[in-house]
């Protein structure tokens, strides 16, 4: 199928000039030609596709300016273009500001110039027209979309009340977690943990004091005071897991590389623990326990089900930003999966990990594969 011509109107006193004009551009526009500037106007109402519109400067009655600028205060969008035999660079740049003119062509015209001003104008031309045509079609979308833009604001601000309510009650659970944790950790410490070694005196007095039957004592006092060193270390360390106490005295950075270290070691992983531009951090109580937390909950999940002998720990700081990041080489798994069955079982550790990230206005990325290990990335803002 063809493609539609641009239709071009060209007015000139001078019949020669618009014969000429006709004759050398018929094949590739639509001409129109009108002899003096009212059958231009006349012409160009009549036809409201005319993409470029041509006129002499200096036509008896209507000049070609004035020309330019009624059909300029009819329709703006065709290209406006000037041909001019004479007169002053001024009087011509006057003209085309107050024509509006797109350009001027000078007498006599050359027809590979005038070809290349045509071809120019008429690619424009379809620009301004595609752009108005899109910007009524976005006009209506916008119409349409004003109908349901208060609702959809309503819903929004329902949406960020709600998040905002979540997470106010998330923090208050963990909160009274925390404060629970706190007592329980205080009973432990200055109650069982010293009842128990009293205990162990106790037990160590009436060993030397008992002189009958001897070997049988000392055999049930190794047994009885193995016992009791066990359970004063697990209630020792379970109070230290409960809270610990070096965060308050040292922040996070020792106590979490201590941690690490110990539980690398019991489970005979080899640790790789790092600190970059740390230094000059003092975190806030809240940053560092629950960053404390979710390095816990971290390697307990290492230990438990990734089956790595290696993890490297990160604790990396700048541009206001802590950083810390556990890379193990473990058996890795599928995340989405991971995550229904957790929601199915109502396992939280993952959930847990994302939601003390997010009470700290912190972004939480869990990358794993199959076979492939785990990277755990929590970033947080410091002051």
């Amino acid at each position: 199928m063809s493609r539609k011509k641009h239709r071009i109107l060209y007015v000139d006193d001078e019949p020669s000039h618009l014969w000429i004009f006709q004759k050398c551009f018929e094949k590739e526009y639509d001409i129109l030609v009108a002899e003096d500037a009212e059958k231009g106007i006349d012409l160009f109402e009549f036809h409201p596709d005319i993409a470029v519109v041509l006129a002499d400067l200096c036509m008896p009655g209507m000049s070609g300016v004035e020309l330019m600028s009624r059909v300029f205060a009819i329709n703006p969008y065709p290209i406006r273009i000037l041909i001019t035999g004479h007169g002053s660079l001024q009087n011509i740049t006057d003209a085309v500001n107050s024509g509006h003119i797109f350009q001027y062509v000078a007498k006599p015209w050359d027809e590979n110039l005038m070809q290349a001003v045509l071809r120019k104008a008429t690619e424009i031309y379809a620009l301004i027209v595609d752009n108005h045509r899109m910007s009524l079609q976005l006009k209506r979308k916008n119409e349409q979309l004003a109908g349901d833009l208060k609702k959809r604001r309503l819903v929004e601000v329902n949406l960020i009340r709600s998040q905002e309510h979540i997470r106010q009650l998330t923090r208050e659970l963990l909160r009274v977690q925390e404060n629970e944790r706190h007592r329980i950790a205080l009973d432990l410490h200055d109650k069982v943990a010293q009842d128990l070694s009293s205990l162990k005196l106790m037990v160590e007095a009436m060993a030397s004091e008992v002189r009958a039957d001897a070997s049988v004592i000392t055999h049930w006092r190794k047994e009885l005071l193995d016992v009791l060193q066990k359970s004063i270390n697990v209630v020792r360390d379970l109070s230290y897991t409960l809270r610990p106490p070096a965060l308050s005295h040292f922040g996070l950075f020792d106590p979490l590389q201590e941690y690490c270290e110990e539980v690398a070691a019991k489970h005979n992983i080899r640790l790789d623990f790092r600190t970059v531009n740390v230094d000059h951090l003092s975190l806030p109580y809240e940053t560092a326990i629950n960053l404390y937390r979710l390095a816990q909950e971290a390697m307990n999940n290492i230990c438990m089900h990734a089956e790595a002998d290696r993890v490297q720990v990160e604790l990396r700081g700048g541009n206001e930003r802590l950083v810390l990041s556990l890379v193990d080489n473990g058996k890795g798994f599928d995340f989405d999966t991971t995550m229904q069955r957790a929601l199915e079982e109502r396992r939280m550790g993952l959930r847990s990990m994302d939601e003390r990230i997010g009470l700290l206005h912190g972004l939480l990325t869990i990358d794993s594969k199959p076979g492939q290990g785990t990277v755990i990335r929590a970033e947080v803002p410091v002051v």
